[in-house]
């Protein structure tokens, strides 16, 4: 009979302490998310509205011949800005790495390339390009949002948009330009093309903006990818650690580094140095998924967002042209044993099931507002780490063999000056230094103007 009650009473105590363990399990998640939606984020978005930042418009020669390859190297470049942020930051004041948006935009057919950046790392940015390709036009531009509705409904407008998310782990890469190269021809066929063939298709009173937020990031994602090899490799001590309560606060690492995107997982390794390994029988395909994985974390990475709005007058709304060729071309990074890229379930612009009614007017604002201040995805599972070669692929100034109309162009090429060229006043630029003035005002204002015509303010 003691025994009995022995058992009895140890089966309340367990019991009890297993309802208390998940109830504060719940309660610190509760905790967190509120931390989080009402503070941290509030927080962030105050502080990113009042930084300066510029928006370049990008003019590249109409002869250029240079690869994705350059804009891999202006990104490793933009990199250097990178600044450690302390926790404390991003809890009282909302302090981030500050982002760059690399954008496309397409204006009743009209395109341009543009880049907003930073104001104080605008001379990094400039001169990153300018050392890539040397006769570029570089114009500051008044930001064409601000042409658009700042609140949605409106009478008159229609909007799509969507955040894209990777199908698989970060670690699997994208299909890059390397893979687009014809070998045995020595040819290089554009992914790009297709996408501006669309952008160059859309009618006056119809816009499209395409942007890649990227934000420099530290290495220890590589980490992370390099142990998804030994795990692919069967490497025996390689696993995925999973997350515990303990991760339940941790804002820096969910702010700042990589390990902190929710479609990652954490790993660790048992101790040893020489660890087995099974990859002598796998096969030429798991082989070659290996090697892509390592490929990619040997090249700097960044914290990305992919994000595409379709806004237009209800009259010439299409979404044959606006969005399933768009979605459909964005296929072209795709691999079916690496990754994908795919319109976020949470958040894209739907009319039917759960997200209809309010809530589609709800998400049309969020990615509108997200789009207008560049702040980076608006779900954990739209922030991910893309490297230099992944966001070159997706991003770049085509070559003269892109034959798209309205996109815009230098209308000459610049060439230096003679070495015995006599100057006659050098005090006509820049208080007497003899080299001229590279700035907005006395640029060509031909880009500024034409996204100034971007549509009558609704």
């Amino acid at each position: 009979m003691e025994n009995f009650l022995f058992q009895q009473s140890t089966g309340i105590v367990v019991m009890t302490v297993v309802i208390v363990a998940v109830f504060l399990f719940i309660i610190l998640r509760l905790v967190k998310y509120i931390i989080k939606k009402y503070w941290i984020e509030k927080r962030y978005k105050m502080w990113l509205r009042k930084q300066k930042f510029v928006l370049l418009a990008v003019d590249i020669p109409r002869d250029n011949t240079r690869t994705p390859q350059a804009v891999e190297q202006i990104l490793a470049t933009l990199w250097g800005s990178y600044t450690p942020v302390d926790w404390r930051d991003i809890l009282w004041y909302g302090r981030r790495q500050l982002p760059y948006s690399f954008e496309i935009v397409s204006l009743g057919g009209y395109i341009q390339f543009l880049i907003y950046t930073p104001a104080e790392y605008r001379d990094l940015v400039e001169s990153a390009i300018y050392s890539q390709y040397p006769d570029t036009e570089i114009i500051e531009v008044e930001d064409y949002t601000q042409y658009s509705p700042d609140k949605l409904p409106v009478k008159g407008w229609s909007m799509w948009g969507c955040e894209f998310e990777l199908a698989k782990n970060f670690a699997y890469p994208l299909k890059t330009y390397t893979k687009f190269e014809h070998k045995g021809a020595r040819e290089f066929s554009d992914p790009l093309a297709g996408i501006l063939e669309i952008f160059s298709k859309i009618k006056k009173g119809e816009q499209i903006w395409f942007q890649i937020i990227v934000s420099p990031i530290d290495d220890n994602w590589q980490n992370e990818v390099q142990m998804e090899a030994k795990i692919l490799s069967k490497v025996e001590g390689a696993v995925r650690k999973k997350k515990g309560i303990g991760s339940l606060f941790s804002f820096r690492n969910k702010y700042q580094e990589a390990s902190s995107i929710s479609n990652s997982d954490f790993y660790q390794a048992s101790e040893g140095q020489n660890l087995p390994s099974y990859i002598q029988y796998l096969t030429p395909g798991e082989k070659s998924v290996i090697e892509a994985v390592q490929n990619k974390a040997s090249k700097t990475g960044f914290l990305t967002t992919i994000r595409y709005i379709y806004i237009a007058r209800d009259e010439c709304f299409s979404k044959a042209r606006g969005i399933a060729g768009v979605i459909g071309a964005m296929k072209q990074f795709s691999s079916p044993d690496m990754n994908s890229l795919v319109p976020s379930s949470r958040a894209s612009v739907v009319r039917s099931g759960i997200r209809a009614g309010k809530n589609f007017i709800s998400v049309q604002n969020k990615l509108l507002s997200a789009y207008k201040i560049r702040q980076l995805g608006i779900t954990g599972r739209t922030r991910f780490v893309l490297n230099t070669e992944e966001i070159a692929t997706i991003w770049h100034f085509p070559g003269d063999d892109v034959k798209v109309p309205f996109v815009k162009k230098t209308e000459f090429k610049v060439l230096d000056p003679p070495v015995n060229l006599p100057v006659l006043n050098r005090g006509i630029y820049n208080g007497g230094s003899g080299i001229p003035d590279r700035s907005s005002n006395s640029l060509p204002a031909g880009n500024m103007n034409i996204l100034r015509g971007a549509g009558n303010k609704y």
